[in-house]
């Protein structure tokens, strides 16, 4: 059953057209060592990615190549460990970076052709301690970070410094460990949601006072967690079986996202094409595209080597952009994959889709007539089949 459907699933790739599936546009030779970021600017012509080079590499998505590279001259940042590219005014727009001895610094960049101005470079946590997670909330102007030992910080920007002031917490657990706030993000500007690394334990925050105001736990493990445009889904990776799509308000599970093999390592999901969709990143070098509504996937994307742990994506009116990077890569490359979106009237678009789906129910078919030609080929011997019959009849005659 396992071979039908990897088959079913790929002659549907085949069969549909270009303006229904991701194309390999091309791939980008990005860093030295492994990947551990990916963010596109809010209007989608750029690409930032954070590596353990210690590099920080801005990349035309329109030209497919390399505009800008940003790393520290004095090596004080090490490993990029978080990364967040957020819209300003005016036609700003500002990097986010945060770091594995404990900084954050923060690029402003004054239109696309400009070359980005560091405005912010602190060590907020000690240097032994990495940046786990930041976030950013325009309208309020705070900057959350997480640090991997347990710290949560909030932070005001006013565009050229932090404020010297931030509020922090200290998660604990009942025998005094640190847990890791994994994912950070500010929900609807007044609070900000935490989720705790492996525990499934979520706690909602006051985002401008730092009071606990809730916490719950998933029943599930919990790794990355990625958030829907709108704000009303979640998309978490349970450490187990894939991943979990959830309604934000009420922390509802409406649909599970099952992978192959055992998704155990901590991945980076996204949510694609207007929210309508997820892409889940499997260890065995795949990315696999699934409907919100529908546990099987729609389409699979291959990488080349590798486990896929990072995916980031952009939609526009004219088509679809979807970023993958494995991390044992050895060339350590990105893919950018895109999708042409299919403006033709739903009718022609129903009509092309069922003829292809006879197609396929018709290979699909051949297939399972092929994976038993044995049996077709060679049917039991009619003789062997009047001996039972006799034998049966003999059972059930009295006497």
């Amino acid at each position: 059953m396992d071979l039908l459907y990897t088959l079913s699933t790929f002659f549907s790739s085949f069969f549909s057209s270009s303006f229904t599936n991701y194309k390999l546009r091309g791939r980008l030779v990005a860093h030295s060592a492994a990947i551990n970021r990916l963010v596109i600017s809010p209007d989608g012509c750029l690409m930032a990615s954070g590596s353990s080079d210690e590099a920080v590499k801005i990349w035309n998505l329109n030209t497919m190549s390399l505009v800008q590279v940003l790393s520290d001259k004095h090596q004080r940042w090490g490993q990029i460990t978080a990364l967040k590219w957020v819209e300003g005014h005016n036609g700003n727009s500002f990097i986010f970076v945060g770091s594995a001895r404990g900084r954050i610094v923060i690029y402003k960049w004054i239109g696309s052709d400009s070359v980005p101005q560091p405005v912010v470079n602190e060590a907020i946590f000690q240097e032994n301690t990495p940046v786990e997670d930041l976030d950013f909330d325009c309208i309020t102007s705070s900057l959350a970070v997480s640090a991997m030992l347990g710290e949560l910080r909030v932070y005001k920007f006013d565009t050229k410094a932090l404020s010297k002031t931030p509020w922090v917490y200290h998660f604990k657990t009942d025998n005094g460990l640190s847990p890791t706030p994994r994912t950070i993000h500010f929900k609807e500007s007044s609070e900000i949601v935490v989720y705790l690394l492996e525990s499934g334990k979520i706690i909602c925050f006051d985002a401008a006072l730092g009071i606990k105001k809730w916490s719950k736990n998933l029943d599930t493990p919990i790794g990355h967690v990625a958030l829907s445009k709108n704000g009303r889904l979640s998309l978490v990776d349970n450490l187990c079986t894939g991943f979990d799509l959830y309604d934000v308000a009420e922390l509802r599970l409406k649909q599970c996202f099952e992978l192959p093999g055992k998704p155990n390592h901590v991945k980076d999901a996204t949510f694609v094409e207007g929210d309508s969709a997820v892409a889940c990143p499997d260890e065995g070098g795949y990315v696999y595209i699934f409907r919100n509504n529908a546990s099987k996937p729609i389409e699979v994307l291959r990488h080349a080597r590798g486990g896929v742990r990072r995916v980031a994506a952009h939609s526009s009116g004219h088509h679809h952009v979807l970023l993958s990077t494995a991390s044992s890569s050895h060339k350590h490359e990105i893919y950018v994959w895109e999708k042409q979106v299919d403006n033709r009237q739903p009718m022609q678009h129903h009509r092309r889709r069922t003829s292809s789906q006879r197609y396929i129910n018709l290979l699909t078919l051949c297939l399972a007539v092929w994976g038993t030609q044995e049996k077709w080929l060679h049917p039991p011997n009619p003789a062997n089949g009047f001996a039972c019959y006799k034998q049966a009849i003999g059972k059930l005659t009295p006497g």
